[in-house]
């Protein structure tokens, strides 16, 4: 799922820098199983195909204790993570050199019950070489994050922990949200609560945040009973 910024109201004045276009993509491959080479192998190449089509890629859910087998998987990227153990959580982003040619990522400090969930950066401009005529570059904001699973009172806790990252003109938020508010997004009914909606409003207009918009489910559990399967739109950009 990705997030974007919207434009602001009233309109901004004439822009006197160049407007970040990074590409971006979000996954969760439900851990990257480096003690099941076979399923490891399939999980490497997913996010390969990613990282060759996108500049930032976002995971969730890695199930890491260390952060050895992205690095050697993808040694040309900038990797940073927040890992928690090898059977739970663990997010990063992995950061192309398209990127960081131009941009040095500094990793905000983060809310101490949020490892292992969010990963969230701040990217500046790096000085350009004396002499050099290029356009100003403004810094911008990139967050992955996945929500817990289970609780709207956690989600909402941890949403206003991540709210205290301080909002630039240009913000990415995405990832595993693990709520949905609309019928159209889930088999089952929303599960949301009024207080988690309230509060991802509220976050929403604190980042300048709206939806890059697509219907399609991302979360499947199916059953020999089909009355008891379900399917969401829980990853969100």
């Amino acid at each position: 799922t990705l997030l974007i910024q919207t434009s602001l109201s009233p309109p901004p004045a004439p822009l006197t820098h160049t407007t970040p276009t990074y590409s971006t993509c979000t996954y969760n491959p439900c851990g990257i199983s480096p003690d099941n080479p076979a399923r490891h192998r399939c999980i490497i190449a997913n996010i390969r195909a990613l990282t060759n089509r996108y500049d930032f890629v976002c995971l969730q859910e890695l199930h890491l204790d260390h952060h050895s087998a992205l690095s050697k998987a993808f040694p040309t990227h900038a990797i940073h993570h927040s890992l928690l153990s090898s059977t739970r959580a663990g997010t990063a982003i992995l950061v192309s050199r398209k990127v960081t040619r131009d941009y040095r990522a500094h990793r905000i400090t983060l809310h101490g019950s949020l490892k292992g969930h969010v990963v969230a950066l701040r990217f500046n401009p790096r000085p350009k070489p004396n002499g050099a005529k290029k356009a100003e570059l403004p810094p911008f904001n990139v967050i992955n994050l996945r929500l817990d699973a289970s609780s709207n009172k956690t989600r909402c806790e941890q949403l206003k922990h991540i709210a205290k990252v301080t909002p630039l003109t240009y913000n990415t938020v995405c990832g595993d949200f693990n709520f949905t508010e609309h019928v159209d997004d889930t088999a089952g009914k929303p599960t949301a609560s009024a207080k988690l909606s309230s509060q991802w409003a509220d976050f929403c207009n604190r980042f300048g945040l709206r939806e890059a918009r697509q219907d399609q489910h991302t979360r499947f559990q199916i059953n020999t009973d089909l009355h008891t399967s379900a399917t969401a739109r829980l990853d969100r950009l």
